[in-house]
């Protein structure tokens, strides 16, 4: 077992795995829909708004990818989602149980093999150091892949949210 992640220090072409190069094609972006579960009916309400916004200014132009709590929640962000004139055929919805909404930090993280085949990198998440529930919130990653078919690219022992790195930058090696 071993990660080497690489700021620079070695050849592009060392590394097993790299991010997606900003310039490569944009699929789609991973919201995950608030719930009360875990905060509240407040916390939910106050940024519901926000989200149907982003998923409105985003499906024009790329996919949406949305975890719903369950499916009841699903056919209520769909209903918003219609009220608010998104296109629905540019959104699809994966249900997962979830703690937060954070989706940078505990969400799929995409990166390329040597072949350039797509795969989920299934670092461990915990919560923001265990300052939140998040047992959820670890398991999506895993389920996304599953569901989605991507091949998980394990790295044990290794705690890290998503929006710590510096994407762009990050070539490195898994075993």
């Amino acid at each position: 077992m071993g990660i080497g992640i690489l700021f620079g220090m070695h050849k592009q072409a060392d590394a097993q795995y790299q991010f997606p190069q900003e310039t490569d094609r944009h699929e789609g972006t991973w919201l995950v829909w608030q719930h009360s579960h875990t905060y509240g009916r407040k916390y939910a309400k106050e940024i519901e708004p926000i989200w149907l916004k982003m998923t409105k200014a985003l499906a024009p132009g790329e996919r949406v990818h949305i975890v719903a709590y369950d499916q009841s929640a699903k056919k209520k962000i769909q209903a918003k989602l219609a009220d608010e004139g998104v296109y629905l055929d540019r959104v699809d919805f994966l249900l997962a149980k979830t703690n937060d909404v954070w989706s940078r930090d505990m969400g799929p993280m995409f990166v390329r093999d040597k072949n350039q085949q797509l795969k989920i990198v299934d670092f461990s998440f915990d919560g923001w150091g265990k300052k939140t529930p998040y047992r959820k919130d670890a398991a999506l990653r895993k389920q996304i892949a599953q569901e989605k078919g991507f091949p998980l690219v394990k790295v044990p022992g290794m705690v890290l949210e998503g929006g710590s790195r510096a994407e762009t930058r990050w070539h490195f090696t898994s075993d």
